[in-house]
């Protein structure tokens, strides 16, 4: 009883790590795409690029929120069976 406990935990933990992750990995790769397409902009950090940047960055989150909780799901389910 207590290793299917510890197990459950443990693909929670797991889960939640991932989503954390690419709620990180977001941001990071919108910032790194303005660094090379767009240098000298990205080195002012003014309003406008921060504008920018949050306006691409909401809108990526809107087109990447699925396919992120459906990688992550399916990631996850395919652990649980395959223990």
């Amino acid at each position: 009883m207590g290793e299917v406990v510890v197990g459950f935990i443990a693909i929670v933990f797991k889960f939640i790590f991932r989503v954390f992750f690419i709620l990180v990995a977001v941001p990071f790769g919108v910032f790194f795409v303005f660094l090379k397409f767009f240098p000298e902009f990205s080195g002012t950090a003014d309003f406008w690029f921060f504008s920018s940047f949050f306006a691409i960055l909401v809108l990526g989150y809107a087109l990447l929120w699925r396919p992120i909780i459906w990688i992550t799901g399916l990631s996850t389910i395919l652990e649980i069976e395959n223990s």
